[in-house]
C-alpha cells in the first residue's frame, strides 16, 4: 500500500511542479510536504529490506523529516491557503514542536527497544520515565497536535465562513492522512494503513489542483470576452479601461510575476485569435503575437509586463478597427478562386486557410454564411462539373484522379450523389447523344 501510495503522490508532486501553474496559496510548503510523505511512505519499503541498524536508522529519519519539515510545513500550507492570520509565534511553534517530537520518539524507541545509537544512561534525561510504548504516543501527539486538530478547527471555519472547495478538499487530504496515520499508532499491527490515508491525500488534492485550474480558466475567459469587447467597441480612448483591467489581472495575480505573465500570455493569444477570427492577417498576427510573448517573458518586473500587454492590445484594437467591411466577400472570392485552380490536387481547409491567411474556422464559417454551402461541398461540385467535361475523352479512373480524387470509386459515389447517375451511365448518355 504505501508503495501505491507513494505513486499517487509522486503524481500530484509532479503536477505541482511541471504542469500546474496557478497562484495557489503556500504552493512551495505544499511541494515540500509533498516531497516529505512521499519520502516518507518510500524509505517504509527500503527500511523493511535492510533492517538492523540500516533500518532503525530509516526508520529514524523519515518520522524526523515528517513531524519536524513534512507537517509544519504542510501546517503552514494550509493556515496560508485558508487565508487566517496568526501570531508570529503560532507560525513558529511547530517548527520548534515537530523536532521536539523527532528527539523525543527517537530517544524513546531507541533507548527501550534497541540500544544501537543512544544508550539507556540517558534515561534520567527525560522528565518522564520511557517505556516501550512512548514512542507511539509521541508520534500520536505530534500527529494529532500538528495536523488533526488544526485540521478541524480550519474546517470548522471554513464551513462556517468561506466554503472554497479548493480550501476544503486540501483540508480533508491532510485530516484524512492524519486519522489514518493515528491509526496505525493505535493498531500497530496494521502500520501500513496510513497508506489508504496517503493515497486519499493524492486523491483529494489531484482534486483540489483541478478545480483551481477550472476556476483560473474561468476567470480568464471572462477577463478575455470583456478586453475582445472593449476592442471591438470602436472607442478611440481605451487605454484607461485598458489600464484598470489590466490592474484587475494584477489583483488576481497577488503580486505573482509569474502566474500575471501566464495570465497576460493567455488573454493576448485568445485575443489575437478573435483578432484573426474577425478577418485579421493570420500571419502577421501569429507572428507579433509570439515576438510580444517572448518580450513578456523576458520581462523582470510586472510594470514591464503591463506595459506590453497594454501596447499590444491597443495595436489589436486598431487592427480590428481597420478590417474593411467587406473583407469576407474578398475571402469567398479568394477561396473560390485558389479551389478553381487547384481542384485537381489534394488540400484541405487547413492548407487553403492559410493560403488566404485567415483562420480555418473563420474561413468556414463566412464561406458558408455568404455561399449556403461548405467549402468541401463546393469543392466537390466544382470537381464533378470538371469531371463532366473530361469524361467525354477520358475513362471513368483517368478522370476520377484528374480532378483530384484518389480512390475512383469514391469519385463514383460522390458524382452519383451530385448527379444522380454514375459516371459510366454518364458517359454512355454522351456517347448516344453524340450519335443521335
Amino acid at each position: 500500500m504505501p508503495i501505491i501510495s507513494s505513486q499517487l503522490l509522486l503524481m500530484v508532486l509532479l503536477y505541482f511542479v511541471v504542469i500546474y501553474r496557478g497562484v495557489l496559496k503556500g504552493r512551495n510548503l505544499f511541494t515540500i510536504s509533498l516531497a516529505i510523505f512521499i519520502a516518507f511512505l518510500l524509505c517504509r519499503s527500503a527500511q523493511e529490506l535492510t533492517g538492523g541498524s540500516q533500518g532503525l536508522f530509516l526508520l529514524y529519519l523519515r518520522v524526523s523529516l515528517l513531524f519536524s519539515v513534512g507537517l509544519p510545513c504542510l501546517l503552514s500550507a494550509l493556515f496560508l491557503q485558508s487565508k487566517i492570520d496568526m501570531h508570529k509565534l503560532l507560525w513558529v511553534a511547530p517548527y520548534i514542536l515537530g523536532p521536539l517530537t523527532s528527539v523525543i520518539y527517537v530517544l524513546s524507541h531507541d533507548i527501550t527497544h534497541h540500544e544501537i545509537f543512544f544508550s539507556a544512561s540517558i534515561k534520567p534525561l527525560f522528565p518522564f520515565e520511557p517505556n516501550r510504548s512512548t514512542h507511539r504516543y509521541t508520534a500520536m501527539f505530534g500527529i494529532c497536535s500538528m495536523l488533526i486538530l488544526p485540521c478541524l478547527y480550519l474546517l470548522y471555519r471554513q464551513l462556517i465562513e468561506a466554503k472554497s472547495k479548493i480550501t476544503l478538499s486540501f483540508l480533508a487530504g491532510a485530516l484524512c492522512f492524519g486519522i489514518f496515520f493515528l491509526l496505525s499508532m493505535f493498531f500497530f499491527s496494521f502500520h501500513w494503513i496510513y497508506g489508504i490515508g496517503a493515497a486519499l491525500l493524492a486523491g483529494f488534492w489531484g482534486w483540489a489542483v483541478y478545480l483551481d485550474i477550472n476556476e483560473l480558466k474561468g476567470k480568464t475567459l471572462l477577463l478575455t470576452e470583456e478586453l475582445n469587447f472593449l476592442l471591438r467597441s470602436g472607442n478611440k480612448n481605451i487605454r484607461p479601461e485598458l489600464r484598470q483591467m489590466l490592474e484587475n489581472i494584477e489583483l488576481q495575480s497577488q503580486g505573482d510575476i509569474h502566474h500575471y505573465k501566464l495570465k497576460i500570455r493567455d488573454i493576448l493569444s485568445l485575443l489575437t485569435s478573435n483578432t484573426i477570427d474577425a478577418g485579421g492577417n493570420k500571419r502577421e498576427l501569429l507572428d507579433r503575437n509570439e515576438a510580444k510573448i517572448k518580450a513578456i517573458a523576458q520581462s523582470k518586473d510586472i510594470q514591464s509586463v503591463r506595459e506590453l500587454a497594454t501596447s499590444e492590445m491597443l495595436e489589436l484594437s486598431e487592427a480590428i478597427q481597420n478590417i474593411p467591411t467587406n473583407r469576407s466577400e474578398h475571402l469567398v472570392e479568394k477561396v473560390k478562386i485558389y479551389i478553381r485552380e487547384k481542384y485537381h490536387e489534394q488540400f484541405d481547409t487547413s492548407d487553403l486557410a492559410q493560403q488566404v491567411s485567415v483562420s480555418e474556422s473563420y474561413m468556414r464559417r463566412k464561406f458558408k454564411k455568404d455561399t449556403k454551402q461548405t467549402i468541401n461541398q463546393y469543392l466537390s461540385e466544382y470537381r464533378i462539373e470538371q469531371a463532366k467535361i473530361l469524361l467525354a475523352t477520358m475513362s471513368v479512373t483517368d478522370t476520377a484522379f484528374s480532378v483530384g480524387f484518389n480512390d475512383a470509386n469514391y469519385f463514383s459515389t460522390v458524382f452519383k450523389k451530385i448527379t444522380g447517375q454514375s459516371p459510366t451511365h454518364y458517359q454512355q448518355d454522351l456517347t448516344n447523344n453524340k450519335f443521335k
